[in-house]
């Protein structure tokens, strides 16, 4: 009989429903909460802690075989049962191997993702055989993916033809060429560690020339005679170290014959100073100690001077860019006694190294606080919104973020707690933080000619942040005066379509499903949830209170929600008694 029964329901084209009597129910109540785990690690992308959940229902020796990827039914201790519920760790696990497979195909760990796949195939087969709804699409899927990375042949052969290309190139010194061909073999075979150093060999070759030409292209013999030297470190095997090497002999014979000169003398001071760093002393050396230099020429070293400056000050705003962290020791930054510029930049980055020395020296502090102490900081590096580099910007925008986000999550959680009057107040509270994140950026964006349009197209981090921002306020749990209204139909008499009219069962059931539908569609305050659960009850229970059953069936058909206003924290006391002596009695059950 039993098989009679699982053939029809596996010809219905359905899930199988399976039942599980109160003596067996424990493991597969367990069984059940470890597969909503799984279905939600799936849905957050954890998809490792998916397939272990999953793997611990399927590897547990008191779950049936034939109980599992069903719809389920149990049966309760009072002999009731449950409404069937989904039940397919089968498909949890293939879903999550197939996501994992994913991973390892683009980590280029093709072997161990066929074996993945091929794990997840068998567990989509047979639950797709189990009529579960989406197996046998993810299953398509599986043997799509199996189907294209089995065929490894042509792309092989295509990769070789490339790498060949790519080294004869490069052994006719045609760098740019032989690049190109590295690179197409990479896209074949991603993270191929051949390819991938005969590119990073490419390019450290192009740079070699690059910085060679460079040399060559330099006027004044002390600058290429460290031009030369730097050379030497950086590239200490490169095919052009012998023609630096005669290079740089030659500079040296010529600047040591120079030295003599009133000129050379002069200039080794300047240019100790700017190598040193003291940008300021070198430009007072110039002004002071060049007078017997002709216009032009003293120009050019003032000049010299005030770039070498302005590079030292983008290189430490860019190291700082790079290095910086709230967990990290400070980056080191220039005091401005011996610079001869002001950079928006570098004073963005002292401001926000600041508010960093003494978030580290707090340690933990509630957001209110992080945002404060931030707050110079984002007000600073709002003077760079003209720059094509927006670095720093996106830096002091993601350290604010954080906060932000927990200050208004902790807020949302206040407002689901909290009554009528205050949940204003919180919103209000939300949308003042919210306001202020986007304020100083936009304002500053408002005063373009275009307002910032273009921008924006440019940067998205901002957009996203501010969406990131907005979508939780979004969520902030609703006091939906339709709840009431709806509870307050329940003791209308004067409508005649209403419970005192014509169709009293009927009129409930309406308004039972309008509080349902209210229920699952919005996301509800605390106290406005214990309202219409009440109500809903009060509802149901009059209802079947008109089909004849007494107060103790009702209340055993009222469970569920009477455990989801427990949660809430239980009816209000009036909500129980303005509806009668025995809707009186089934709260009194239901506690």
């Amino acid at each position: 009989m039993h098989t009679i029964l699982l053939l029809a329901t596996l010809l219905a084209d359905d899930p199988i429903t399976v039942s599980v009597g109160k003596s067996a129910a424990a493991p597969y109540r367990a069984a059940l909460s470890d597969y909503r785990d799984a279905e939600a690690a799936l849905k957050e992308g954890k998809f490792a802690l998916a397939r272990e959940k999953a793997e611990s229902i399927l590897e547990n020796p008191k779950i049936e075989k034939e109980k599992r990827d069903c719809l389920l039914r149990i049966q309760n201790q009072d002999s009731t049962w449950s409404n069937p519920v989904e039940f397919f760790p089968l498909r949890a696990r293939g879903q999550a191997l197939l996501e994992l497979a994913k991973k390892q195909l683009a980590d280029g760990n093709k072997d161990v993702a066929l074996a993945s796949l091929e794990a997840a195939r068998k567990d989509l087969e047979e639950s797709a055989s189990r009529f579960v709804p989406r197996s046998k699409e993810l299953a398509a899927e599986v043997e799509d993916l199996i189907r294209t990375h089995s065929a490894a042949d042509d792309v092989q052969h295509a990769y070789d033809a490339k790498m060949k290309a790519a080294l004869q190139a490069e052994s006719q010194r045609r760098h740019p060429e032989a690049r190109r061909f590295f690179e197409e073999a990479l896209v074949l075979k991603p993270g191929d560690p051949e390819a991938r150093n005969g590119l990073e060999r490419i390019d450290r070759r192009i740079a070699e020339e690059q910085r060679y030409r460079q040399i060559l292209a330099i006027q004044d013999p002390q600058e290429k005679l460290k031009a030369c030297d730097d050379f030497q470190t950086d590239f200490p095997t490169s095919v052009y170290r012998e023609s630096v090497t005669t290079l740089r002999a030659q500079l040296r014979n010529e600047l040591d014959a120079d030295l003599n000169t009133r000129e050379g003398r002069f200039k080794n001071v300047w240019f100790e100073l700017k190598e040193k760093r003291r940008f300021k002393s070198a430009l007072d050396h110039v002004r002071k100690e060049g007078g017997f230099l002709p216009p032009e020429k003293r120009a050019g070293y003032e000049r010299q001077t005030l770039e070498a400056c302005d590079a030292f000050v983008a290189n430490v705003v860019r190291d700082f860019e790079r290095e910086t962290s709230l967990l990290g020791p400070p980056t080191d930054l220039p005091s401005g006694d011996e610079l001869v510029m002001t950079d928006p930049a570098l004073e963005c980055c002292r401001t926000l190294q600041t508010s960093m020395i003494k978030l580290r020296e707090l340690g933990p502090v509630p957001p209110e606080r992080t945002i404060e102490l931030l707050t110079p900081a984002w007000l600073a590096c709002l003077a760079l919104i003209d720059r094509e580099d927006t670095s720093l910007i996106q830096i002091v925008a993601s350290l604010l973020k954080e906060p932000i986000e927990q200050r208004l999550r902790t807020i949302a959680r206040q407002a689901d707690q909290a009554l009528p009057q205050e949940l204003e107040k919180l919103r209000a509270e939300a949308e003042r933080l919210l306001a202020w994140s986007r304020k100083g950026l936009d304002d500053a964006l408002a005063r373009m000619p275009d307002h910032g349009k273009t921008w924006r197209e440019r940067h998205a981090f901002w957009t996203e942040i501010q969406a990131a921002l907005r979508e939780i306020v979004k969520e902030f749990p609703l006091e939906d005066p339709a709840v009431d209204a709806t509870a307050a139909e329940l003791l209308d008499s004067d409508d005649p379509a209403g419970p005192y009219g014509a169709s009293p069962r009927k009129a409930l059931r309406q308004i039972e499903d309008k509080l349902n539908a209210l229920r699952e569609v919005k996301k509800l305050t605390r106290y406005c949830r214990r309202r219409l659960l009440a109500a809903l009850i009060v509802a149901a229970a009059q209802r079947h209170l008109l089909q004849g059953q007494d107060v103790p069936e009702t209340a055993k058909k009222l469970t569920d929600y009477a455990a989801a206003l427990r949660d809430c924290g239980g009816p209000l006391d009036s909500d129980v008694q303005r509806f009668g002596p025995k809707i009186e009695e089934v709260f009194r059950r239901l506690r």
